[in-house]
């Protein structure tokens, strides 16, 4: 007995073929107008008065603008338009030298007396 003839391949299916469409899309629509941001009012404890110096010019106060609690910590202190990127033992300025850096706040050390600048309130306290 001889072997059948070897059966054809079928014939694969072919694909649909990709039809592009070159039309324009219509245009989108605008997006929506920004919504203002909401007014927080800010309580009188956190407002610091400009202060006048002695000489006539203005004197703002120094404050904590922000912290990176990296080691070692790095400080961002703002006195008007002046910025201070200060790590502990830096000198500020007239204010004295950073003493310490927390998570929320710095000590500056100045003739023998601490100042605190806290980050989340803005405010300051005074230490002996």
């Amino acid at each position: 007995m001889t072997p059948p003839p070897p059966a054809e391949p079928a014939e694969e299916p072919k694909p649909e073929p990709i039809v592009v469409n070159t039309a324009p899309c219509p245009p989108c629509p605008p997006p929506p107008a920004p919504q203002p941001l909401p007014v927080v009012p800010v309580p009188s404890a956190q407002v610091q008065p400009v202060v006048t110096a002695t000489n006539g010019e203005v004197d703002h106060p120094l404050t904590l603008a922000g912290i990176l609690t990296s080691e070692p910590r790095v400080a961002v202190l703002r006195r008007g338009a002046e910025r201070y990127i200060v790590q502990q033992g830096d000198a500020v300025g007239d204010a004295g030298t950073v003493a310490e850096i927390s998570g929320d706040s710095v000590t500056l050390e100045k003739d023998g007396e601490r100042r605190v600048l806290l980050l989340r309130t803005g405010a300051e306290v005074q230490r002996k």
